[in-house]
């Protein structure tokens, strides 16, 4: 290696890596680039903790520092990744012994503090650490580096896992690894290893070592020696480093001797002939592998041929085969036009005979009958359609208990009935549709309540501690928010009270009892005039209550019979003013309307309360389960919402099938009132059926004579009926002549364009080995079109294309064992004459 490592005490107090000026600059081999160390990261090594870094000046860089500062640690880190068993430590211990371990840098031990003899653990649990030494030789960079990881406690060499890296992969590092390893797992990061290209990561530090001495091309021995040396503070035996380390292969000393020794035994010649002609035929087998890949490369190299000149060659075929075809359409329609020309004379002879026979059929009285057939047609169609509207007719008055005969004056008459039961149909559609836009009205007032209240269960659910109605509360709320106070700050009455559970059938009157002072706004003292100055400058749009509140120790009585027993009073900084609220409004609990009469300021549990003086009243303009108020949250409110919101919806529901029943019968009646319009406007000739029946007769009657089969004029119709026909007939198979022409000059026009795109496609030079490959492989039946040339284009193109890849992949296959082959056939060749 071509880095140099100093070690000296400095008065620093970390070891520091620098590359001073006063070093002189050391010279850079010419000729073969050598790989300098460039860079040392270590994560989590020794004392370092987190990522470190060591950039390396080329020309030589010294580490110095104080004694325990790091310096060996660094030397070991760089050690651990190119020695099979590094001996940490050496400089400290002379270069003879190690005294630290793998496990101990991992884990950071830091040495023992002098009292109790313990090893302080930097990490002494679960950990990761990392070190990483980027080589650079010309343009190629190499990063070796090792991954350490526990996942307990243990300190033993098994708890302790391990990876190592070898990169020549530009965009990867120790961060990235280090990364993976923390956040996806071993897995991931040995996946990443597999699917980058240049990137390995070894299991064993013996495979890692053979790959980076195989990479930098140096001895087994070679790293063992670099640990000894960058360890060295004093030399005890200089010769035995060397003949331990230097002359790893003394046996081949020992050889030389025997050989110089032995040099004129023949037998030994021999037997070097004899190692010789085994070399010779162990190379047998790579040449017949190199000769097969040879072979192979041979047909890979056609199967390019093939597939770079198969366009060529088919735009050379295809213009071929569509110049033949152009010329046979050419030729079917020169003969079409031919045939075309004959026929068009024939047809021209033929309409000069039908002129001559129509004209004498005219003469004879033939412009009568075409006149009196032309009526026939128009008075049957006419008689069609007085059927239709004759059957349409009936079957309206019979609707209407009417008879249908098809007489004007029963016309009139029906007309002058369906008059009065329109008026009286008028009457009802009004009824109806002012039924009907009621129902939709009701409807309307039903989905808007729906809506109401599934917008007031959203909102309540929103303040879960409160059963006040939503206005009120959001009154409240701009009131604290003007306060500079919490919502909780101002309670509600009915939000500090609760009726006992014990005492719920009570729960309606104490409701009805307590009345409006449940929405009685409790303000601090200290702040009710701010409150009631905000209140009175503003339209509020509600009943606003406010009680000034502030806390007491007056003490304050109840009837021991009084609804106020039977309630839970919330704890709160203003609880005392609403104890004095509820004080002054007890009444009495009793149990019977009797004991009502006789005892004042009392309350049943119906909701019926008495004053003095004999005054007794009872509020039942609400049920008595209906708009609770009280309690500590908001489940009495979500729960009369819900179950309004059931109602209502039941309601809407009926209110829309009200709402499609009247729609339905309205409908009705309009169709009702549409037809009755349509009756009163009939025209009676528009269902005079027997008129045109009668009409229609006698002009049947009148051809009938005209076409008698003696007559003259018969016999004229028929003979002009019969050419006529027959030219018809020739002018459609002239028309149907025409269009195939038609057909095949747009043939012949496609035959030409895709001639001409051919002819380009072509315009490439083939050699003669392309052309001799192409007609050899690139064959096309004679009979295939033109037009199914492209699809055997295609399928060579896919078959050539697929030969072509598993091909490649043959090569590929005989190189590697070709490869193989010649590792074998060269394994001894460390002697004899292949030496």
């Amino acid at each position: 290696m071509p880095q140099r490592a100093k070690t000296s005490e400095a008065n620093s107090k970390t070891a520091e890596i620098q590359s001073p000026e006063d070093i002189e600059a050391m010279p850079i081999a010419q000729g073969e680039a050598s790989f300098v160390l460039s860079r040392l990261e270590v994560y989590n090594w020794g004392p370092f903790r987190g990522m470190h870094r060591a950039d390396f000046d080329p020309r030589g860089t010294a580490i110095i520092g104080p004694t325990g500062s790091g310096k060996t640690t660094l030397v070991d880190a760089l050690m651990t990744l190119l020695v099979a068993s590094p001996r940490y430590n050496l400089a400290s211990t002379g270069g003879h012994e190690s005294d630290r371990t793998l496990i101990e840098y991992v884990r950071g031990v830091l040495g023992g503090d002098g009292a109790d003899g313990r090893q302080e653990v930097a990490r002494p649990g679960k950990t990761i650490s990392g070190i990483c030494a980027t080589y650079v030789g010309g343009k190629q960079t190499v990063k070796i580096a090792g991954i350490f990881w526990t996942e307990g406690t243990g300190n033993a060499a098994d708890d302790l896992k391990r990876r190592w890296v070898f990169s020549m992969a530009p965009d990867q590092s120790l961060d990235v690894w280090l990364r993976l390893l923390h956040d996806d797992g071993i897995r991931e990061l040995l996946k990443v290893g597999r699917e980058t290209a240049n990137l390995r990561f070894f299991e064993s530090k013996r495979s890692y070592l053979e790959r980076i001495r195989k990479f930098f091309d140096v001895g087994e021995n070679a790293f063992t020696l670099l640990n000894r040396a960058a360890g060295l503070k004093q030399l005890n035996s200089i010769d035995e480093i060397f003949r331990e380390l230097v002359l790893e292969d003394r046996s081949a000393f020992d050889r030389a001797v025997e050989v110089a020794a032995e040099f004129d035994n023949l037998s030994d010649i021999h037997a070097e002939l004899q190692l010789a002609e085994r070399q010779r035929e162990s190379l047998l087998p790579v040449l017949e592998e190199y000769e097969r890949l040879l072979k192979s490369q041979r047909k890979t190299e056609k199967l390019r041929i093939l597939k770079r000149v198969l366009p060529i060659w088919f735009a050379r075929i295809s213009q071929q085969k569509w110049e033949a075809e152009f010329l046979r359409l050419s030729g079917i329609i020169d003969q079409g036009q031919q045939e075309l020309t004959q026929m068009e004379q024939k047809a021209s002879l033929a309409r000069s005979e039908v002129d001559s026979l129509r004209e004498r059929y005219l003469e004879l009285g033939g412009n009568i009958i075409g006149e009196l057939e032309n009526t026939i047609a128009a008075q049957r169609k006419l008689v069609d359609e007085r059927k239709k509207q004759a059957a349409l007719y009936r079957q309206m008055v019979l609707r209407f208990g009417l008879n249908d005969d098809l007489s004007e004056d029963m016309l009139r008459a029906n007309q002058i009935e369906l008059r009065k039961q329109q008026q009286a149909l008028h009457v009802q559609y009004e009824a109806q549709q002012s039924m009907t836009l009621g129902s939709m009205s009701t409807l309307q007032v039903h989905q808007q309540r729906v809506e109401e209240l599934t917008d007031a269960i959203r909102k309540v659910k929103q303040r879960p501690g409160s059963n006040i109605q939503i206005p009120y509360q959001e009154f409240r709320s701009e009131l604290a928010s003007e306060l500079s106070l919490l919502d909780s700050d101002l309670p509600f009455l009915a939000e500090l009270i609760e009726v006992k559970a014990s005492e719920a059938p009570w729960r309606g009157a104490i409701e009805r009892a307590i009345g409006s002072e449940r929405l009685r706004i409790l303000v601090p003292a200290n702040r009710i005039q701010d409150a009631l100055r905000w209140v009175n400058q503003r339209d509020n749009r509600l009943h606003v209550r406010l009680q000034s509140a502030e806390s007491t120790t007056q003490r304050v009585s109840f009837f021991e019979d009084g609804y106020v027993q039977k309630l839970n009073i919330k704890p709160h900084a203003l609880k005392d003013a609403a104890v004095r609220l509820l004080s002054a409004r007890d009444l009495h609990c009793v149990l019977t309307s009797d004991e009502l009469s006789i005892t004042e300021n009392a309350l049943t549990i119906e909701g019926m309360m008495s004053g003095r003086h004999g005054k007794f009243e009872k509020q039942d303009q609400r049920r008595l389960d209906r708009d609770w108020m009280t309690g500590f949250d908001n489940k009495d409110q979500l729960d009369a919402l819900a179950k309004q919101c059931v109602e209502e919806t039941h309601l809407a529901q009926t209110a829309k099938q009200t709402v499609q029943s009247a729609q339905l019968k309205l409908k009705q009646i309009e169709e009702t009132l549409r037809i009755l319009d349509a009756l009163l406007n009939l025209d009676f000739a528009t269902i005079d059926l027997p008129n045109a029946e009668l009409h229609m007769q006698r002009s049947l009657l009148r051809l009938e004579g005209l076409l008698d089969p003696k007559s003259d004029t018969s016999h004229a119709k028929l003979q002009y009926e019969h050419e006529n026909d027959k030219l018809e007939t020739l002018r459609q198979k002239i028309s149907d002549h025409r269009s195939e022409i038609a057909v095949f000059n747009d043939k012949r026009c496609s035959a030409e364009q895709a001639c001409e795109d051919a002819r380009k496609r072509s315009e490439g030079r083939l050699g003669d080995h392309e052309e001799a490959l192409a007609s050899k492989h690139l064959r096309v039946e004679s009979e295939v079109p033109p037009q199914r040339l492209i699809e055997s284009e295609r399928r060579l193109a896919k078959e050539i294309e697929s030969q072509l890849d598993e091909q490649l992949i043959r090569d590929a296959d005989i190189e590697q064992q070709l490869v193989r082959k010649m590792e074998n056939a060269t394994k001894g060749f460390d002697r004899g004459s292949a030496a």
